[in-house]
């Protein structure tokens, strides 16, 4: 179904761009549930990528946070 092509595709579009890693994860969430919903590996025509609009339909009205502010996720190695 390509939701994994579009999860990377998304993910590296916001990495390339400087964005923070939390955002690019969201980013990659966002778009492969989009995908799972169609068929075939394409956006539906006129949705966009909205960052604050992916937060919640991601993690709802309430955002997981932990203490080093990458909304819930630990990016430490």
């Amino acid at each position: 179904n390509g939701a994994g092509d579009s999860f990377a595709g998304a993910f590296l579009s916001q990495y390339m761009q400087g964005k923070p890693l939390d955002e690019c994860m969201i980013c990659g969430h966002w778009t492969s549930s989009i995908i799972i919903q169609v068929r075939g590996c394409q956006i539906p025509y006129g949705l966009e990528y909205d960052p604050e609009q992916a937060r919640k339909d991601i993690f709802g009205e309430e955002e997981p946070e932990n203490d080093n502010g990458n909304a819930g996720y630990d990016f430490s190695f």
